[in-house]
């Protein structure tokens, strides 16, 4: 996931490692880390694991801290992308996969208990007027059903997205992530006419600018869609009053505002969603949804919902894993354990001990742009391109795992688990100031 964003930063040429010739190495061999890299690249696509001279290749976890295969212990401050809400291996979900008597379903022929719990259960998280929703299973496929939502509801197909936002890069998401660079190989297979990109945090003069160039191509404009804090963009906050402003101009304008909450929903930023605050149609979540396990969901108002019932006899929209009733149990476990643990509260908590920390540290820092902190969702920016994929190799070798993020490596992000204690937060934070401090 982080390859695209690394690919400016690593003095690696992309293809030193992935064009050699492997030779294949027999199962008896050493499991280690560089073994297993050899035989993964002889095998995988070329683009599918970060190009890596060092390689770590991941064996165990347990709660905030992860081994790779040649036994080195790592703190992860990434848990996994920040699916990971109650870390690894958690004992709530461990005895799910112990004991379900169901694994699988029938998607949207036959449903089950736990689906509908599930539901039940994010329902309550969320403003009471956001009634209705469905389950996915990866971020992107929730933002699809979001943007199908919003073009049957309205009639219309123009979305305006942000240039600095991202919404996944399946096919038919590519048009509305903002970075340029995933778009450019694909380009011929995408429906570009229908988009309207916008810098983050816009003027409504600028909204309005690409509502028209919509109109003048005779595209019906549909919906917004903006995630509350940019995650890969490199964790962009949202200047004051910027979101209510979107959702002002959304209503003047007769469209949908989607919050893309697949990251930032459910905790990470000290609060359940941004939906609570900003006025939206649309919700998508996903990540801490599932705890590390693949589920996403996409919930709206009821009349807004209600504009899939079209009387077909088929499912219009569905797929074999949807509510899929293992990962339905799974959510529904998590859910219940950051709701009785409190741990969307513990979250801002501890954020606002990490941003503390971070700038008593690091505020002198020749290197260091900025440090921004919601919750438990972090980014530390350099004044230069690729310190950050830099700086991840350098933590990694004093056993803290962070990832960069933004088109230009600058952002080093961090999106640990909701319930990582504050000792191993401490130690954490101790190991991060020192290795930028002595590297950089």
């Amino acid at each position: 996931m982080v390859s695209g964003d690394l690919k400016l930063a690593l003095t690696i040429p992309r293809g030193s490692l992935t064009e050699q010739k492997f030779s294949p190495i027999v199962l008896g061999c050493v499991l280690n880390n560089r073994n297993v890299y050899t035989r993964l690249k002889a095998t995988e696509c070329p683009d599918a694991t970060m190009v890596d001279n060092n390689p770590l290749i991941l064996e165990r976890g347990e709660g905030s801290y992860v081994w790779d295969l040649d036994g080195k212990k790592y703190i992860d401050l990434c848990a996994g992308f920040g699916s990971l809400a109650l870390g690894h291996n958690h004992k709530r979900l461990k005895k799910i996969l112990e004991n379900s008597t169901l694994y699988q379903g029938m998607g949207d022929v036959y449903a089950s208990r736990s689906k509908l719990e599930c539901l039940e259960t994010l329902k309550s998280f969320l403003p009471e007027d956001f009634t209705h929703g469905a389950f996915a299973v990866t971020g992107s496929q929730a933002v699809e059903l979001a943007l199908k939502t919003a073009c049957l509801y309205t009639g219309g197909s123009g979305v305006i997205s942000f240039t600095e936002g991202y919404h996944g890069l399946d096919l038919g998401l590519l048009p509305i992530t903002g970075r340029e660079d995933f778009r450019a190989p694909f380009k011929g297979l995408l429906a570009k006419e229908i988009v309207e990109h916008v810098p983050y945090n816009s003027s409504n003069e600028k909204l309005e600018a690409a509502l028209s160039a919509l109109k003048r191509r005779e595209v019906k404009p549909a919906c917004v869609i903006a995630e509350p804090i940019l995650g890969r963009g490199g964790m962009i906050l949202p200047e004051e009053g910027f979101l209510e402003r979107l959702s002002s101009f959304c209503k003047k304008n007769g469209i949908l505002l989607i919050l893309d909450e697949i990251l930032t929903g459910l905790g990470r930023i000290g609060t359940y969603t941004s939906s609570h605050e900003i006025s939206c149609d649309i919700i998508c979540l996903g990540k801490i949804l599932g705890g590390g396990f693949p589920i996403s969901s996409c919930f709206a108002k009821k009349d807004i919902m209600k504009s899939w019932d079209l009387g077909q006899v088929e499912s219009l929209h569905t797929g074999t894993f949807f509510g899929h009733p293992l990962m339905c149990e799974l959510s529904k476990e998590t859910l219940l354990e950051i709701k009785e643990n409190s741990l969307a509260e513990k979250a801002k908590q501890l954020g606002e001990f990490l941003e503390k920390s971070l700038k008593e540290k690091l505020s002198h820092s020749k290197k260091i742009k900025d440090i921004r902190i919601r919750g438990l969702m972090g980014a530390i920016e350099f004044k230069e391109d690729g310190l950050a994929a830099k700086a991840m190799f350098s933590l990694r070798e004093n056993g803290l795992i962070l990832i960069p993020s933004g088109k230009e490596a600058r952002t080093l992000s961090m999106t640990p688990a909701l319930n990582i204690s504050k000792d191993t937060l401490e130690e954490a934070i101790s190991i991060l100031t020192q290795t930028l401090l002595e590297t950089l």
